[in-house]
């Protein structure tokens, strides 16, 4: 879509865009609904089932409630662990901070198709009504700019809604100079390395009262974390960190998958 498309469409009627954001929405629902029947145990597709994120954050978060997220950071238990989801031989490490393992466990409470579509929707209304505050009246277009990464998110189950909801409201909190962009900067620890360019910003720009309210989000969420999870979650993490150094230094990440549409096909 060329730039002056997209005036085109930020100028046209509120009926149009309504038009547009329907459309956009139901390409949406045509994604997520077969997604999770398939999540639900519905073979829709010929051939194997390769893993994807969703499939991830569901064993972390039956793993929680086992009292056993420490096997989630190994590579040899993990593996074991997902065979039952998948009938190829593919293989995704865990690698999340132990916050993450918290916000994923509520998942494991529900049937898997069930929780998927909770997470996806959930998280991508937060991540429409965030992006329409940045793109005030451009929200339309830039929303059909964004549709395809959409389509790829809500395959996967990822958490990008979750992660683009985060930096948008710091990105807000910013624009107003409130101290409390440091919250949703701090909750960031669930994906930390996207978020270190806002925190260089926030110091370089000496944003203290931001920096504050982040830090501390970042010690209440991690103290949270020792407290239901154990102590020993930490040394797991930091063991799961150092065997995901040695697949990337051996070159064993599929690093084209990270980076189109095939990851999700």
């Amino acid at each position: 879509m060329t730039f002056v498309e997209m005036v085109e469409i930020a100028r046209s009627s509120a009926a149009k865009r309504s038009i547009y954001f329907r459309v956009i929405l139901a390409i949406i629902a045509l994604v997520l609904i077969p997604a999770a029947a398939e999540f639900s145990g519905v073979k829709l597709r010929p051939g194997a089932h390769k893993l994807v994120d969703f499939d991830d954050f569901y064993i972390a978060g039956q793993l929680v409630w086992r009292g056993a997220i420490a096997q989630a950071y190994h590579f040899v238990t993990m593996l074991q662990l997902q065979k039952p989801f998948t009938d190829s031989d593919s293989f995704m490490p865990w690698t999340y901070p132990p916050q993450f393992d918290l916000l994923v466990a509520p998942l494991a409470l529900l049937p898997m198709g069930l929780a998927y579509s909770v997470f996806m929707i959930g998280t991508l209304a937060a991540y429409l009504a965030t992006l329409k505050r940045i793109a005030a009246e451009n929200f339309v277009p830039v929303l059909i700019l964004l549709t395809p990464v959409i389509v790829i998110t809500v395959r996967c189950g990822q958490n990008g809604f979750l992660t683009g909801t985060l930096i948008g409201l710091t990105c807000l909190g910013l624009l107003t100079r409130s101290s409390l962009a440091g919250l949703p900067l701090g909750l960031m620890i669930i994906k930390p390395h996207l978020a270190v360019a806002f925190a260089v910003y926030t110091v370089v720009n000496r944003r203290w009262g931001t920096a504050l309210v982040a830090a501390a989000t970042v010690a209440a969420t991690s103290a949270l974390a020792t407290v239901l999870l154990g102590p020993a979650v930490w040394v797991a993490f930091l063991d799961g960190v150092k065997e995901a150094r040695i697949f990337l230094e051996h070159g064993l990440y599929p690093l084209f998958r990270m980076v189109s549409i095939s990851q999700c096909s």
